[in-house]
């Protein structure tokens, strides 16, 4: 089989390992100095003089834009764990997601010392963010590490425990992940207060889960290492070509290890290569394959495609007379030369397959008999329609999001904050919608080329299936996204009524992350999708392809399944600010995957078709309620 010949080249056997061709595989190495770096630095510079200069620098590039919010999110959840009220936990979670969407440009605020013009964070917490970017750690951080050990935060992350159930754990001296499985196995955990057998049995599940995603990341982080590391790679001497392969090409939305090809005269470079790039990659293993500069096709094929695509291409290669390995396309053991992907394809009359698809779902057969998609592009969008300003827990004013808008060529733009009843997230009373509706209007007034706002808010699903507001509020938005944001944990039938309810409601315009999945870290909703596909696609409620990077809700197999039902698409960002704009990419790519084309998607339509579709779904909701 093609992938057992694949995973011996993983353990390096070198009993199989075709000539030209080396594969080796790295796991991760783990760093286990940076809490205790981060302590020296914090008290070397309380200590001042030189060498305080000296250690700052060295933290300002260790704690970096990215890092900072993290470290703020495992603030809030050791404060949630030590202290019973939760307004301070709230503060910094809030502080987190506030730099998130700003996006690295804070920064420069923090230069400024003006972070306290960002929404929700006042002077304390500005203090504690400077500390963070200028030494590494803060007063606060090093209390609460005494207090909680790093252990028992990983373990407060498991679904099911929450900050009141880890203080309990942590009474009893259970204080990480081994010790509370250790709990569960003897049946101790089912006796403290709190606890019981159906918490146990919640808590077992959420344990095995844990273990199955260590070393994977989302796609999003995933991409943003191998795109550093496929940069230091070509830049190494004797590497003529390089290129990322396997999930991340693919774009698989959770990736558990990094694949590179690369094309040399110089097969022996991988010793030196390996390990370096394994030490470069973190917490997620690597593999390289290196092979002559005219296989690089049928290698690179090799590398992107899951084992059923390869096998069925290795199928099809064998009928034809070829022998296909990672170093390249044999017959009669001379090597066809495959310089491009394109040129392997054609030697199994096939046309080239886009990555995407090559999950093993048909895309071979349809290949063979010309049914490939045309699949959606980025440059097919007009406009998006899930973003969030200042008016609720966005960064940026109406104005700035239409700015950004215009920078990227759309011809539209939909701003939709949270609703009243999403109050943690600012949600808009009354005064709010009028005063931003009047902001949409202005602008549309002073911009007659564009981009044209469209009025829209997010609709809090309630428990019952009512949409937030009422008739008349409702009525008075260009567009409705309706999502779930609370009471995760309904039964499959109550939750699948409440979704039924919503869908029907003649207001909803979008149905917003339908799942409510968050990658590695929450499970999908438990209800009946096909019943809420078939009910979205009888209403003419269009489903959202969310491609904020930890949710890429809705899962693209789903999608490709709800695609057959005749639904409508709409790829939203789900932006807090004018940077994440630029999330649609990452459901462009989820689209693809679901083998959509651009006459799938609403928001490849221009803006009069949209004003139109707008203008239908208001008239018929108008009707409904006798307006």
């Amino acid at each position: 089989m093609a992938s057992e010949l694949f995973h011996r080249h993983d353990r390096g056997s070198a009993q199989t390992r075709p000539a030209g061709a080396v594969v080796r595989r790295s796991v991760p190495r783990r760093a286990g100095l940076g809490r205790a770096r981060g302590a020296a630095r914090y008290v070397a510079a309380r200590g001042g003089g030189p060498i305080a200069v000296a250690v700052r620098a060295v933290a300002c590039a260790a704690m970096n834009s990215i890092e900072i919010p993290r470290r703020l999110r495992e603030i809030a959840e050791a404060l949630a764990i030590v202290d019973p009220q939760p307004f301070r936990a709230r503060a910094y979670e809030r502080a987190a997601r506030t730099l998130e969407a700003y996006g690295p440009d804070w920064v420069e605020l923090a230069r400024r010392d003006a972070l306290t013009t960002l929404p929700g964070i006042g002077p304390s917490l500005a203090t504690t963010i400077r500390e963070l970017w200028e030494l590494g750690t803060t007063p606060l951080w090093e209390e609460l590490r005494r207090r909680v050990p790093p252990s028992a935060l990983e373990m407060a992350r498991l679904p099911g425990l929450g900050s009141k159930r880890v203080r309990t754990l942590l009474e009893h001296g259970i204080d990480s992940i081994d010790r509370l499985e250790a709990a569960l196995t003897s049946g101790q955990l089912a006796q403290l207060p709190g606890f019981g057998p159906t918490v146990a049995r919640k808590l077992a599940a959420a344990l095995a889960s844990y273990r199955a995603q260590a070393g994977r990341l989302r796609y999003a982080e995933a991409r943003v290492r191998a795109e550093a590391l496929l940069a230091w790679l070509t830049a190494q001497p004797g590497v003529d070509r390089a290129e990322v392969a396997g999930e991340v090409r693919r774009a698989l939305e959770i990736v558990g290890q990094l694949v590179f090809v690369v094309a040399s005269r110089r097969p022996a470079l991988l010793a030196r290569l390996d390990s370096a790039l394994a030490e470069r990659a973190g917490p997620i293993s690597t593999q390289l394959l290196v092979v002559p500069p005219d296989a690089w096709g049928a290698a690179l094929a090799w590398a992107t495609g899951n084992d059923r695509h390869r096998e069925e291409l290795q199928a099809r290669a064998t009928a034809r007379g070829w022998r296909w390995a990672p170093d390249g396309l044999r017959r009669e053991g001379r090597r066809h030369a495959t310089p491009t992907e394109e040129a392997f394809y054609r030697a199994l009359d096939l046309p080239w397959i886009p990555p995407e698809l090559r999950e093993g779902e048909g895309e071979i057969d349809a290949a063979a008999t010309g049914r490939l998609p045309c699949l959606v592009e980025l440059a097919d969008l007009r406009g998006t329609f899930h973003c969030h300003t200042r008016y609720s827990d966005g960064t940026a004013s109406v104005q700035q999001m239409a700015s950004g808008a215009h920078q990227r060529g759309w011809q539209y733009l939909g701003l939709a904050d949270h609703s009243q009843a999403a109050y943690y997230a600012g949600g808009l009373a009354p005064e709010a919608i009028a005063q931003q509706r009047q902001e949409v209007s202005a602008w549309n007034a002073e911009h007659p080329k564009g981009p044209r706002l469209f009025h829209g808010i997010e609709s809090d699903i309630l428990r019952d299936g009512r949409l937030d507001y009422d008739d008349a509020t409702l009525a008075g938005f260009d567009y409705v996204v309706g999502s779930v944001h609370s009471h995760f944990g309904l039964d499959e039938r109550t939750m699948t009524q409440r979704f039924l309810r919503a869908v029907a409601h003649p207001a909803l315009t979008i149905l917003g992350h339908p799942t409510g999945r968050l990658l590695l870290q929450r499970d999908p909703y438990a209800f009946d999708f096909d019943a809420v596909v078939d009910a979205a696609a009888a209403h003419g409620v269009v489903l959202e392809l969310n491609a904020d990077p930890a949710r890429l809700d809705l899962d693209w197999r789903l999608a490709k399944r709800a695609a057959d039902r005749g639904v409508l698409f709409a790829i939203n960002p789900d932006a807090h600010s004018v940077d994440a704009l630029d999330f649609v990419d990452y459901g462009v790519r989820m689209a693809r995957k679901a083998w959509l084309s651009p006459d799938r998607i609403l928001n490849t339509r221009d803006v009069h078709e949209i004003e139109a579709f707008f203008a239908e779904r208001r008239a018929r909701h108008r009707a409904s309620v006798g307006g």
